[in-house]
């Protein structure tokens, strides 16, 4: 019979270091999948509440029909008429889809055509059936090349949702959009001359709309340097002479608005 040998105390501790290595890796590679799972969580969560925005975006304008609530039919209705022609050309449309109750999204900060086509889904209705019913409000034939004109528009809308499209209408709010809100946006957008005469012919020439640029970018790095200085120490600074030979260069012309506004 043969004797088992038995290791020794150095082969034990070797033996001991190798498993403790081998739980050490483990343990890495617990914690790395660990953390690759809660990045992967927190990525199916964000995207999660960015679907369902979108979603109740498309709700709110009638372009996808929500949840069916328990007890009533799913069974599809009646496709409603098609509106007449002059209707249509006119932009006629009813009922008004009501977007959710709060502010909303900005038209200036709209992400995806998404987005996009459920804001103009809802307004564009609502243009037809409430704002241009009143004598003083017509519009452009080229006010969505307007991102401003757009923005005062659809937050007018909203405030009217907020006023009469809710299940508790608000009187005063209704009234505040009569007596200020309203006439507000009206004024804005017709002291505006540029807007209030320009056609889509205008906007042919792409270069009178561009994109604003924001002025003295540049700098930057320079300002917030010094302004984030100990005891901001280095504030207030003087513009490099570079800085100052480009900003005389690049000044915009602060007189003249800018049109696509």
């Amino acid at each position: 019979m043969a004797v088992k040998k038995v290791p020794t105390l150095e082969q034990l501790a070797d033996i001991v270091v190798g498993h403790g290595r081998t739980l050490e890796r483990l343990g890495r590679y617990d914690r790395e999948v660990r953390e690759a799972a809660a990045r992967a969580n927190a990525g199916v969560e964000s995207l999660a509440k960015r679907f369902g925005a979108v979603y109740d975006a498309l709700v709110a304008s009638g372009v996808v029909t929500g949840p069916t609530p328990a007890g009533q039919s799913q069974r599809p209705s009646a496709a409603p008429p098609a509106p007449a022609a002059d209707e249509q050309a006119a932009g006629a449309a009813s009922p008004t889809p009501a977007p959710a109750a709060g502010p909303g999204p900005s038209w200036l900060a709209v992400g995806s055509w998404e987005e996009a086509e459920a804001l103009m889904g809802v307004l564009v209705p609502w243009l037809g059936q409430v704002y241009l019913r009143y004598p003083d409000a017509a519009l452009p034939s080229c006010w969505a090349w307007h991102p401003a004109a757009v923005e005062e528009l659809w937050w007018l809308c909203r405030a009217w949702c907020d006023a009469y499209a809710v299940e508790e209408p608000s009187s005063q709010r209704a009234g505040d959009w009569h007596d200020r809100q309203r006439p507000a946006v009206v004024r804005r957008l017709y002291e505006d001359a540029d807007f209030r005469r320009c056609r889509l012919a205008n906007h042919a020439d792409t270069t009178a709309h561009a994109h604003p640029n924001i002025p003295g970018v540049a700098t930057l790095p320079h300002v917030t340097t010094a302004w984030a200085s100990p005891e901001r120490a280095a504030w207030p600074l003087s513009p490099t002479p570079a800085q100052l030979h480009q900003d005389q260069h690049q000044q915009p012309d602060l007189s003249r608005r800018h049109r696509s506004a």
